[in-house]
């Protein structure tokens, strides 16, 4: 079977476009309130229109025997997903969503990345991006998960015909 190495990357607005938003960048939106104490920015990401459907949970996650090696991943073709991290850090697998449901090109495989969650930035993943749940660095990671939109019935996934194995 091939293997796949992956370097764990930090999340940053241009690396991590083509998955979706980050969440929490100063520099983005428009600053609203600047006090000595508190500074707020309005419009920090766009994360999906107003009338869809909001879906708060919790995520608590631990490594099993699988640790960073990945053969598959899953999406929601019809739900944003907004993680925001709370304690620990996270790997996050994912490939960018695509429109032409080829999942068995090359073109495909080349896209998948590993992005570092470490406490102080979240992600909003688009509609339709590929993904895997985050693994744990260390016993544990938490994480509020904020879903807006229709969850689909079954959840779809991909085997990846390979090994992708993440280098800490």
């Amino acid at each position: 079977m091939e293997i796949k190495y992956l370097k764990l990357e930090r999340v940053t607005k241009e690396n991590f476009d083509p998955y979706g938003e980050v969440l929490g960048l100063e520099e983005e939106g428009k600053l609203v309130e600047m006090l000595p104490h508190l500074r707020y920015w309005a419009n920090n990401a766009y994360l999906g229109e107003i009338n869809e459907k909001l879906d708060m949970g919790l995520i608590v996650n631990t490594l099993d025997e699988h640790g960073y090696e990945f053969e598959k991943l899953e999406r929601h073709p019809k739900t944003w997903e907004i993680f925001f991290p709370l304690e620990g850090q996270s790997v996050f697998v994912m490939a960018p969503p695509n429109k032409d449901r080829d999942y068995s090109g090359i073109q495909f495989k080349e896209q998948i990345k590993a992005f570092l969650i470490s406490g102080n930035l979240g992600v909003g993943l688009c509609k339709g991006t590929w993904h895997w749940a985050p693994r744990p660095i260390g016993e544990f990671s938490k994480m509020a998960l904020l879903r807006k939109g229709e969850l689909t019935e079954p959840t779809e996934f991909v085997e990846l015909g390979m090994k992708v194995k993440i280098v800490l």
